[in-house]
Protein backbone atom coordinates (compact mmCIF):
# COMPACT_ATOMS: atom_id res chain seq x y z
CA UNK A 1 0.00 0.00 0.00
CA UNK A 2 2.78 2.17 1.08
CA UNK A 3 4.37 1.64 -2.47
CA UNK A 4 1.15 2.96 -4.46
CA UNK A 5 0.50 5.46 -2.12
CA UNK A 6 3.70 6.74 -2.77
CA UNK A 7 3.85 6.31 -6.60
CA UNK A 8 0.06 7.61 -7.26
CA UNK A 9 1.10 10.90 -5.30
CA UNK A 10 4.17 11.96 -7.20
CA UNK A 11 2.17 11.24 -10.53
CA UNK A 12 -1.00 13.52 -9.00
CA UNK A 13 1.10 15.92 -7.67
CA UNK A 14 2.49 16.48 -11.77
CA UNK A 15 6.17 15.52 -10.28
CA UNK A 16 7.86 13.51 -12.74
CA UNK A 17 10.03 10.91 -11.32
CA UNK A 18 13.11 11.07 -12.30
CA UNK A 19 16.37 9.02 -11.83
CA UNK A 20 17.37 10.38 -8.14
CA UNK A 21 13.71 10.52 -6.51
CA UNK A 22 13.43 6.86 -6.57
CA UNK A 23 16.02 5.38 -4.98
CA UNK A 24 15.10 5.86 -1.67
CA UNK A 25 11.35 5.11 -2.15
CA UNK A 26 12.19 1.52 -3.77
CA UNK A 27 14.74 0.58 -1.42
CA UNK A 28 13.13 1.16 1.60
CA UNK A 29 10.07 -1.47 -0.05
CA UNK A 30 12.86 -4.08 -1.23
CA UNK A 31 14.36 -3.94 2.28
CA UNK A 32 10.75 -3.99 4.06
CA UNK A 33 10.73 -7.19 3.05
CA UNK A 34 14.05 -8.42 4.26
CA UNK A 35 15.99 -8.39 0.84
CA UNK A 36 19.84 -8.76 1.25
CA UNK A 37 21.19 -5.38 1.04
CA UNK A 38 23.55 -6.20 -2.37
CA UNK A 39 20.14 -7.34 -3.86
CA UNK A 40 18.31 -4.16 -2.70
CA UNK A 41 20.89 -2.33 -4.79
CA UNK A 42 20.66 -4.55 -7.67
CA UNK A 43 16.82 -4.16 -7.72
CA UNK A 44 16.73 -0.51 -6.46
CA UNK A 45 18.94 0.47 -9.83
CA UNK A 46 16.77 -1.93 -12.60
CA UNK A 47 13.79 -0.84 -11.03
CA UNK A 48 14.27 3.05 -11.14
CA UNK A 49 16.00 2.72 -14.78
CA UNK A 50 12.92 0.82 -15.92
CA UNK A 51 10.50 3.67 -14.55
CA UNK A 52 12.69 6.24 -16.61
CA UNK A 53 12.48 4.27 -19.44
CA UNK A 54 8.63 4.00 -18.84
CA UNK A 55 8.48 7.92 -18.80
CA UNK A 56 10.78 8.75 -21.06
CA UNK A 57 9.04 7.36 -24.33
CA UNK A 58 5.66 8.74 -23.06
CA UNK A 59 7.21 11.71 -23.09
CA UNK A 60 8.63 11.69 -26.80
CA UNK A 61 5.05 10.51 -28.18
CA UNK A 62 3.11 13.16 -25.74
CA UNK A 63 5.69 15.91 -25.68
CA UNK A 64 4.62 18.52 -24.01
CA UNK A 65 4.20 22.55 -24.64
CA UNK A 66 6.98 24.55 -26.07
CA UNK A 67 9.45 21.21 -26.11
CA UNK A 68 8.21 19.41 -29.33
CA UNK A 69 10.21 17.55 -31.53
CA UNK A 70 11.61 20.04 -34.22
CA UNK A 71 14.03 19.21 -37.19
CA UNK A 72 15.04 20.13 -40.31
CA UNK A 73 17.01 17.44 -42.22
CA UNK A 74 20.55 17.82 -43.58
CA UNK A 75 18.62 16.75 -47.06
CA UNK A 76 17.09 20.66 -47.03
CA UNK A 77 20.39 22.44 -46.77
CA UNK A 78 24.04 22.30 -47.10
CA UNK A 79 24.81 21.77 -43.28
CA UNK A 80 26.54 18.49 -42.47
CA UNK A 81 24.21 16.13 -39.67
CA UNK A 82 27.18 17.24 -37.39
CA UNK A 83 26.47 20.89 -37.69
CA UNK A 84 22.52 20.24 -36.99
CA UNK A 85 23.93 18.92 -33.87
CA UNK A 86 25.78 21.20 -32.86
CA UNK A 87 23.10 23.91 -33.19
CA UNK A 88 20.44 21.63 -31.47
CA UNK A 89 23.12 21.33 -28.71
CA UNK A 90 22.63 24.90 -28.24
CA UNK A 91 18.58 25.41 -28.47
CA UNK A 92 17.87 24.26 -24.27
CA UNK A 93 14.67 22.65 -25.11
CA UNK A 94 15.79 21.19 -28.32
CA UNK A 95 18.58 19.55 -26.19
CA UNK A 96 16.32 18.45 -23.44
CA UNK A 97 14.22 16.49 -25.99
CA UNK A 98 17.38 15.00 -27.07
CA UNK A 99 18.12 14.18 -23.30
CA UNK A 100 14.96 12.46 -22.96
CA UNK A 101 15.50 10.58 -26.60
CA UNK A 102 18.72 9.21 -25.02
CA UNK A 103 17.83 7.43 -22.48
CA UNK A 104 15.78 5.16 -24.73
CA UNK A 105 18.56 5.25 -26.77
CA UNK A 106 20.75 4.05 -23.65
CA UNK A 107 23.12 6.44 -24.48
CA UNK A 108 21.97 8.89 -21.51
CA UNK A 109 25.08 9.11 -19.61
CA UNK A 110 26.94 10.07 -22.84
CA UNK A 111 24.67 13.21 -23.24
CA UNK A 112 24.95 14.12 -19.81
CA UNK A 113 28.92 13.32 -19.73
CA UNK A 114 28.72 16.13 -22.57
CA UNK A 115 26.44 18.76 -21.03
CA UNK A 116 28.10 18.39 -17.53
CA UNK A 117 31.44 19.43 -19.08
CA UNK A 118 30.15 22.06 -21.52
CA UNK A 119 29.12 23.66 -18.63
CA UNK A 120 32.26 23.34 -17.02
CA UNK A 121 34.33 24.22 -19.67
CA UNK A 122 31.82 27.67 -19.90
CA UNK A 123 32.69 28.17 -16.13
CA UNK A 124 36.20 27.37 -16.27
CA UNK A 125 37.11 29.47 -18.96
CA UNK A 126 39.25 31.95 -17.84
CA UNK A 127 40.91 29.53 -15.75
CA UNK A 128 44.93 29.00 -17.55
CA UNK A 129 47.03 26.14 -16.79
CA UNK A 130 48.01 23.90 -14.14
CA UNK A 131 48.40 26.28 -11.13
CA UNK A 132 47.00 25.81 -7.96
CA UNK A 133 42.86 25.34 -8.83
CA UNK A 134 39.79 27.02 -6.98
CA UNK A 135 38.54 24.17 -4.53
CA UNK A 136 35.31 24.42 -6.48
CA UNK A 137 36.90 23.81 -9.25
CA UNK A 138 38.88 20.66 -8.05
CA UNK A 139 35.53 19.45 -6.29
CA UNK A 140 33.77 19.51 -9.72
CA UNK A 141 36.33 17.22 -11.66
CA UNK A 142 36.38 14.79 -8.86
CA UNK A 143 32.58 14.55 -8.95
CA UNK A 144 32.80 14.47 -12.79
CA UNK A 145 35.08 11.29 -12.31
CA UNK A 146 33.07 9.69 -9.97
CA UNK A 147 30.07 10.00 -11.98
CA UNK A 148 31.09 8.93 -15.23
CA UNK A 149 34.82 7.34 -14.80
CA UNK A 150 34.67 4.92 -11.50
CA UNK A 151 34.33 1.76 -12.11
CA UNK A 152 31.40 1.10 -10.17
CA UNK A 153 29.10 3.78 -11.57
CA UNK A 154 25.88 3.57 -12.90
CA UNK A 155 26.46 6.21 -15.56
CA UNK A 156 30.55 4.97 -16.28
CA UNK A 157 31.20 5.76 -20.02
CA UNK A 158 32.53 3.57 -23.00
CA UNK A 159 35.33 5.04 -24.31
CA UNK A 160 38.83 3.57 -25.23
CA UNK A 161 40.79 2.36 -22.53
CA UNK A 162 43.77 4.05 -23.50
CA UNK A 163 41.63 7.15 -23.01
CA UNK A 164 40.37 5.68 -19.17
CA UNK A 165 43.98 4.65 -18.40
CA UNK A 166 45.44 8.18 -18.60
CA UNK A 167 42.65 9.86 -17.10
CA UNK A 168 43.06 7.22 -14.07
CA UNK A 169 46.73 8.15 -14.54
CA UNK A 170 46.09 11.72 -14.25
CA UNK A 171 44.13 11.49 -10.69
CA UNK A 172 46.42 9.27 -9.10
CA UNK A 173 49.65 11.11 -10.22
CA UNK A 174 47.99 14.30 -9.01
CA UNK A 175 47.90 15.83 -12.76
CA UNK A 176 44.42 17.62 -12.33
CA UNK A 177 43.67 20.32 -14.37
CA UNK A 178 40.66 21.67 -16.32
CA UNK A 179 41.27 19.63 -19.61
CA UNK A 180 41.57 16.44 -17.93
CA UNK A 181 38.42 14.84 -19.50
CA UNK A 182 38.95 17.26 -23.06
CA UNK A 183 40.17 13.62 -25.01
CA UNK A 184 37.20 11.78 -23.20
CA UNK A 185 34.64 14.65 -24.59
CA UNK A 186 36.38 13.95 -27.94
CA UNK A 187 35.26 10.72 -28.03
CA UNK A 188 31.74 11.33 -26.86
CA UNK A 189 30.93 13.91 -28.84
CA UNK A 190 31.81 11.55 -31.73
CA UNK A 191 29.13 9.37 -30.39
CA UNK A 192 26.33 11.68 -29.88
CA UNK A 193 26.82 13.32 -33.05
CA UNK A 194 27.72 9.91 -35.80
CA UNK A 195 25.22 7.35 -33.98
CA UNK A 196 22.71 8.89 -31.19
CA UNK A 197 21.89 11.89 -33.31
CA UNK A 198 21.43 9.85 -36.30
CA UNK A 199 18.86 7.38 -34.71
CA UNK A 200 17.14 10.88 -33.08
CA UNK A 201 16.96 12.12 -36.65
CA UNK A 202 15.79 8.87 -38.13
CA UNK A 203 13.01 8.83 -35.47
CA UNK A 204 12.21 12.19 -36.53
CA UNK A 205 11.96 11.53 -39.78
CA UNK A 206 9.70 8.41 -39.13
CA UNK A 207 7.10 10.53 -37.10
CA UNK A 208 6.96 9.77 -33.53
CA UNK A 209 3.13 9.18 -33.84
CA UNK A 210 4.30 5.87 -35.72
CA UNK A 211 6.77 4.77 -33.29
CA UNK A 212 6.65 1.55 -31.34
CA UNK A 213 7.14 1.56 -27.83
Amino acid sequence: MAIGNSLVTTLYLGREPTYNTFPCFLNIWVSSIGTPLWLTSVAGRFVRLAFLYHFSQAKLVAGSKGAQYIHVGPEKSNLSLEQYAESMVEDPQQFEVFKRFSQRDFSVENVLFFERIQKFRHHTSDIIGEGTLPTWVILEINSIYSIFFAADSEFVLNLEALTVREIRHRFQTGGICPDIFNRALNEIRTLIFRYTYARYVRLGQQGLAKTVL
